[in-house]
């Protein structure tokens, strides 16, 4: 060595320097290990955790259920189970699935009468409030202040696939499918 220059001291044994701390920083062999056991089970605990997060992070607040046909008193009604919290509906559709898809019954209310509309919905009843109008929000400048597609509801079919999709809120979607049997059965075959 020159003179007038003095080596480093060698780290301890017990010690050892990791290269991604400041330069002349040490950690101990113990703490080191420790620090990586804990980042380690904190990663393996976490992981399952992790799908879950990112569907709760890119749902937001939409939220979707089940919408189920039915007859009561002789007419078609669609339901809905209430501990999902459809309770507004401000759209609802019904569509055959036979030669294409055809809207056979279509009403849509603004936001700010949905909460006149709460299931069960009877097919053919026109929802109560005023219709949707078009805003700003997304539709081209043409549709702005035009309302919503309004379908009076057609005669259903024996042994059809239909379709029924309704909007609670801003953010609710419920779907269902169903077809009504030639002896007049209602048989829900669930939405795809």
């Amino acid at each position: 060595m020159a003179a007038g220059v003095e080596a480093a001291p060698a780290p301890p044994k017990s010690e050892i320097v990791i290269p991604a701390l400041k330069a002349g920083m040490t950690l101990s062999l113990s703490s080191y290990c420790l620090r990586w056991q804990t980042d380690a089970f904190l990663a393996l605990m976490l992981r399952p955790a992790i799908p879950i997060l990112c569907m709760l992070t890119l749902a937001g607040c939409s939220y979707s259920y089940d919408v189920q046909a039915r007859v009561s008193d002789g007419r078609l009604v669609f339901d809905a189970n209430p501990q999902w919290g459809p309770d507004c509906v401000r759209h609802v559709e019904v569509s055959s699935e036979e030669d294409g898809v055809a809207v056979v019954w279509e009403q849509t209310i603004s936001y700010e009468d949905g909460c006149e509309n709460k299931f069960p919905i009877t097919y053919g009843v026109p929802l109560r409030g005023h219709p949707h109008v078009y805003d700003s929000g997304g539709v081209p400048a043409a549709m702005v202040g035009t309302p919503a597609p309004s379908v009076a509801a057609k005669k259903l079919r024996p042994e059809v696939i239909y379709t029924v999709s309704t909007t609670t809120g801003a953010t609710g979607y419920g779907c269902g499918r169903f077809r009504i049997g030639s002896n007049g059965r209602v048989e829900n075959v669930g939405c795809s």
